[in-house]
């Protein structure tokens, strides 16, 4: 059984509470930790040096805050694998032109958008980028 460690920022609290008891059913060891503000790379490098092999980490927090526990995690031997981002509604989805590479606001996936920057009419996807923190809008002919 792997265990699971969650890490949120308090304005994401409610998602990662449901991560964890979604992960609970399933037979998990699952550990929620709620995050300081602003968050101290070193704390977060110690907790996780403490953390058995194999720990997936799952994080719910803003762009900045995932970039430095992403970095935190690799020092403490984390490999990108184990490191999962927690899809977070912050009432706009982003979607990324797979024609310009340009990130666009939305505020539903279910109609088509037209890019800001190369005009392009794309239609969202439900194929999440974590790298990106955005959802694939691909081009409609």
């Amino acid at each position: 059984m792997r265990h699971i460690l969650i890490l949120t920022e308090v304005r994401f609290k409610k998602d990662g509470l449901k991560e964890k008891e979604l992960r609970k059913e399933s037979g998990s060891s699952v550990e929620l930790k709620l995050l300081d503000s602003p968050v101290d790379r070193k704390k977060i490098e110690q907790m996780l040096k403490d953390k058995p092999l194999g720990t997936m980490l799952i994080l719910y927090t803003g762009g900045a805050t995932r970039k430095l526990i992403r970095h935190a995690a690799n020092s403490a031997g984390f490999s990108h694998e184990d490191v999962r981002i927690g899809k977070i509604y912050t009432g706009t989805y982003r979607i990324f032109c797979s024609q310009c590479h340009r990130i666009n606001g939305k505020a539903s996936l279910e109609k088509s958008i037209i890019c800001i920057s190369c005009g392009q009419h794309l239609e969202p996807s439900d194929h999440y980028s974590s790298f990106h923190d955005a959802y694939l809008g691909y081009p409609i002919l």
